[in-house]
């Protein structure tokens, strides 16, 4: 199983597919750089939105202290979690995508509030269209970007060193744009994606054969495999 997630969700990635018995082949395509972000003033915000624990671990101790007595509403469990672990007490979890975090944040907040979106500079304004189409005003404060990494040959024979990859775990959209300039136009292993929206970064070649995830978390996507292709 080729995974190529940032780390250190790459390593835990392919812990998890060791103890179901797969071989991983860890070859990370981009990786987590911080941003400095401002510490804003909280008093104008009625909570915090997060859609991914790269926002949180990236954040500074003083951001993250002076944010954490706010609500926070999580795309994911794993996500809550790094809320949690990062300070937040008051944390709600959507358990699946931004449009499952968008109706929850409407249904627990009154319209016109002030939400914090704690986020990284590559990402797709969904999020913030669908709140601001519920009636809510959004202010994205990014704390990470995603930086592609050079493939070298080395990183390239490490694909073929243990024998023919059967599968690819992918992630993020831009995980699979960087996948599909890695891949080319290889059709020799499964594509696994974590949505539709994950699947629009591949190649065309690539993409009619991506097999989707029942609902965007790890565990649906790992489900995958269990699966005939």
């Amino acid at each position: 199983m080729l995974v190529t997630r940032p780390e250190p969700g790459a390593t835990q990635t392919a812990a998890r597919l060791e103890a179901l018995g797969h071989e991983a082949v860890v070859v990370p395509l981009s990786e987590v750089e911080p941003v400095k972000a401002p510490v804003p003033d909280v008093s104008g915000f009625d909570a915090v939105a997060v859609t991914s624990a790269n926002a949180l671990g990236s954040a500074s101790p003083e951001l993250l202290g002076a944010i954490a007595p706010l609500r926070c509403f999580a795309v994911g469990d794993r996500t809550a979690g790094a809320a949690r672990a990062a300070g937040f007490e008051n944390v709600r979890s959507a358990g699946g995508d931004v449009d499952d975090l968008a109706a929850l944040i409407g249904s627990e907040l009154s319209a016109g509030g002030h939400v914090l979106y704690i986020t990284g500079e590559r990402r797709r304004p969904v999020l913030e269209k669908r709140l601001s189409n519920a009636g809510f005003s959004v202010t994205p404060l990014e704390t990470y970007r995603i930086a592609a990494v050079p493939m070298d040959a080395a990183a390239r024979e490490k694909l073929t060193s243990g024998g023919p990859i059967d599968a690819v775990l992918v992630y993020s959209c831009f995980g699979a744009e960087l996948l599909a300039g890695f891949l080319g136009d290889r059709e020799d292993m499964r594509i696994l994606c974590m949505s539709r929206q994950v699947a629009e970064g591949l190649s065309h070649s690539l993409r009619k054969s991506a097999e989707i995830a029942s609902a965007a978390n790890e565990d649906a996507l790992v489900a995958l495999l269990g699966r005939a292709p």
